[in-house]
């Protein structure tokens, strides 16, 4: 049997051709056993095999190897490889059927005399040349060759090539030979695990479909129970009829009667009625199929059994139960030995732990599951192992590491190769629904998830039944403050009273989205309603599917939906419930989050303290987001902060609130110095935000904010400059040339005019302050005073206005780029003596 099928052109032919005719016979005698051998041959084997044998053996070889068609093999005594394989096919296809098959055959017999003591290294050897000569009638022990190779294959965790091997087996097994149905059906069910393993789940999926087949035609129950029970093994990511009406069929062929095959199938078809059956009828089955187990006593069915149940009855509100049934599964499964099932508990015990808060248990789970994954290297355990390691670093706040490791998870994800391209088969959530997931995450916090809103809407379509997708889509038009686009969303799902939600696993993650959105909207009565769904998990960490992130403490989301009603003491007491239980998790950005609602509550309340609470939660709140990265907690949460100060309308205080933060961090410029040793600051806000604010309201304000963000990085992205601080609508900008900061500051006033011409109901002026700092010696001294000079300038503008330094005047007028007014002396805040200041005419 061939391996490879290059047709090798006839020019190619000749050239070796003549090359072989200038050699003995007895050296082409000898090439051509070599050829069927193998690419690699010994010369223990052309011995056995061969019409050349001795000293005459040794003479032909050293003749090949002279003119270049064989050679040594380096550290291999006695092996022998060819110059090219061209040369090997080209005398393999010189040979005639009958020939080859005849010399595959006496190959395998002189490999199994010569590897007599010692088979298993050299059983894919041995079942390819058996197979190669396999015949009607005589092909018993190339079967057996290729199983057995196929299984060491396995145990070597060369799931592919196992796969390879059980597909040459059933090669032979032609329609219509007289063999032994029972053995294609259990070939077939060998194929089928193997491509499980390999993570080929479309494979899988035919070959066990194949198998039912088998067992159907033939009345073998047993085979047509195996092939139900791998057809369904990694579970689908919604109804599939075909997995629950083979299951069906496989147990009334079996009868009532206990048995190994009937728990599991029972255990299983709980399981994929996770998404039509009721409750009710997955308890039954789930609870039949493990008391059967145990009747049996049979551990690794009862093991097999108890991971159903998990899957069966994954819900929000039997964490603990799971978290038993995940316990008693392990226990048995290291009882039995059985490293898959073990690595299912880990993965139960992980989630049931994520849930109830346990983050040091979390962490032990993972190393364990992370291990066991490493040993087996199926790439499905792989996936959730980098999945997981994404999630942790979300939980931290580790934004930049989550999306490296969220790619890295998409890219073991990918291996596992689902039915079709949307990934139904990928289990509860496939490769790039997580990743998505994930993301979503990470863009939320960076202030970019506009970016996501065409995913989601995709998503939505190929998925119209995941009432999940329109949650999370409500939730991200509120959080870019786009209020039609949320109510609409949001009364798609509550207009029967959020009855259409399933209580599935999607089940806490939809009320934490539309709790958001709730919120967003002012919808009281809704936010009531809510909170009674939501109250039962109450101390529990909201997590998405299958640990892909979470939401941190359910009290938090409680909290906001309280607050909307105006329960104040209610709302409170779940605020500080969700600010210990974040702590303790270590969930910085979650913190920060229920910081920054708490605040929010008070400044609504605005009782006796309240504003003064207030504004002790948001400064840890902004220092969090500031060192995170979290863009859009530090947009929304400056306003906020501003809005406790009760600062006057005419106050220009984001520009100060943002160099005053910067001066406590006391940033080290020197990576963004330019070729002359300066670099470049410039400070931006809105022009009279609250006024803005308290006009538009949050919502529309925070919709308009987002868009003069856009414009601003726009720009300086144009330019080359780096975003170093933003607080609500304050930028600090650091650029390596005065021309460039320019330049940048240009487009960003001519953006925000084009766009305000639009606006008429929230047109928006923009202030701009720019300084260079001198060549740099102790850089944080030096530096922290040019930030100072740089927004002091700022703080000087009015709406429209570009103000720069003479500094910046003198590095950029020799250009002719640019036109700069009359000069005028400025009293800087916090600085000694009078500054120059001059306009830039844009």
């Amino acid at each position: 049997m061939k391996s490879w099928s290059v047709e090798i052109p006839q020019s190619v032919r000749e050239v070796i051709g003549k090359r072989l005719d200038r050699l003995s016979d007895d050296c082409n005698r000898m090439l051509t056993v070599a050829a069927v051998v193998g690419r690699e041959f010994g010369i223990d084997t052309l011995e056995r095999v061969g019409e050349v044998s001795g000293d005459r053996l040794l003479e032909v070889l050293d003749e090949a190897a002279s003119a270049r068609v064989v050679r040594e093999v380096a550290g291999a005594a006695g092996r022998y490889s060819f110059a090219h394989a061209l040369i090997r096919e080209t005398l393999y296809d010189e040979l005639s059927t009958i020939r080859r098959l005849r010399l595959h055959r006496r190959i395998g017999e002189a490999l199994e005399a010569l590897y007599v003591a010692k088979h298993e290294p050299h059983l894919s050897e041995l079942a390819y040349h058996f197979l190669a000569a396999a015949q009607p009638g005589n092909i018993g022990k190339a079967i057996d060759y290729a199983r057995r190779a196929a299984e060491h294959a396995i145990r070597r965790l060369a799931y592919e090539e196992g796969a390879r091997l059980y597909e040459m087996a059933l090669q032979v097994l032609e329609p219509g030979e007289p063999v032994d149905d029972r053995e294609r059906g259990d070939l077939l069910l060998a194929l089928g695990d193997a491509h499980l393993k390999g993570g080929d789940i479309e494979r899988a999926r035919d070959a066990f479909r194949r198998a039912a087949e088998v067992g159907r035609a033939v009345g073998a129950t047993e085979v047509l129970a195996a092939a139900a029970l791998g057809f369904a093994r990694w579970r689908a990511g919604r109804f599939d009829q075909e997995e629950v009406s083979l299951l069906e069929e496989a147990l009334a062929a079996l009868g009532p009667e206990d048995g190994t095959p009937r728990a599991r199938l029972l255990a299983r078809l709980a399981v994929a009625l996770y998404y039509a059956g009721t409750p009710e009828r997955r308890a039954s089955l789930s609870k039949d199929g493990v008391e059967m187990a145990r009747r049996l006593g049979n551990a690794e069915t009862l093991a097999y059994a108890l991971n159903c149940r998990c899957w069966a009855l994954w819900g929000s509100e039997n964490t603990e139960e799971r978290l038993a049934d995940a316990s008693e599964m392990l226990a048995h499964a290291h009882a039995v030995g059985n490293p898959e099932l073990a690595l299912e508990a880990r993965q139960w015990r992980l989630l049931s732990f994520l849930e109830l808060g346990d983050i040091p248990a979390v962490d032990a789970e993972m190393r364990e599951h992370a291990r066991l994954a490493n040993e087996l290297r199926q790439p499905q355990y792989l996936w959730f192992a980098a999945l997981w390691r994404a999630m942790r670093a979300l939980l931290d706040g580790r934004f930049e590491d989550a999306e490296r490791l969220a790619g890295e998870a998409l890219a073991l994800g990918e291996r596992v190769r689902t039915e079709n391209s949307s990934g139904a088969y990928g289990g509860q959530m496939n490769s790039s629904g997580a990743y998505g997931g994930q993301m979503t995450f990470v863009r939320r916090e960076e202030g970019r998830l506009a970016e996501l809103v065409p995913w989601v809407q995709e998503t939505m379509k190929q998925m119209p039944g995941q009432l999940v997708v329109r949650c999370g889509l409500a939730s991200f038009h509120a959080d870019l403050g786009q209020g039609e686009d949320a109510r609409r969303e949001f009364e798609e799902v509550a207009a029967y009273g959020f009855a259409a939600l399933p209580r599935d696993i999607y089940w806490l993650i939809s009320l934490a989205h539309l709790a958001d959105a709730c919120a967003f909207l002012k919808d009281a009565p809704r936010a009531a309603a809510l909170y009674e769904l939501l109250v039962p998990y109450s101390g529990r960490n909201v997590v998405m599917g299958p640990g892909v992130a979470c939401f941190g403490s359910a009290d938090r989301l409680l909290g906001i939906l309280a607050a909307t009603g105006k329960r104040w003491a209610v709302a409170e007491q779940h605020f500080q419930t969700a600010l210990v239980f974040n702590a303790r998790i270590g969930a910085s950005a979650w913190l920060a989050h229920t910081q920054a609602q708490l605040a929010a509550m008070l400044v609504e309340r605005d009782a006796e303290g309240d504003r003064t609470r207030a504004q002790r939660l948001l400064i840890d709140a902004l220092q969090t987001a500031q060192r995170l990265g979290m863009k859009a907690l530090l947009e929304r949460g400056t306003a906020l902060r501003l809005r406790a100060q009760g600062t006057p309308a005419t106050a220009r205080s984001s520009i100060d609130a943002l160099a005053t933060f910067v001066q406590s961090e006391q940033p080290d410029l020197r990576r963004y110095v330019g070729v002359d040793g300066t670099v470049t600051i410039m400070f931006t806000d809105i022009e009279d935000f609250t006024v803005l604010t308290e006009r538009l309201g949050d919502a529309r304000a925070h919709a308009v904010v987002a868009e003069h963000n856009a414009i601003v990085r726009a720009a300086v992205a144009s330019e080359g400059g780096v975003e170093a601080s933003v607080q609500g609508d304050g930028f600090m900008l650091v650029f390596r040339s005065a021309r460039r900061a320019l330049r940048a500051a240009v487009a960003i006033q001519r953006a925000i005019t084009a766009w305000g011409a639009e606006q008429l109901d929230a047109p928006i002026r923009v202030r701009v302050g720019i300084h260079t700092g001198e060549p740099i010696h102790e850089a944080r001294d030096l530096f922290g005073k040019a930030v100072i000079i740089a927004a002091r300038i700022a703080s000087h503008a009015r709406g429209g206005e570009i103000v720069v330094s003479a500094r910046v005047k003198e590095l950029a007028e020799e250009s002719g780029e640019f036109r700069f007014g009359t000069g005028r002396a400025a009293t800087l805040k916090g600085l000694a003596g009078t500054y120059e200041v001059f306009e830039i005419t844009w």
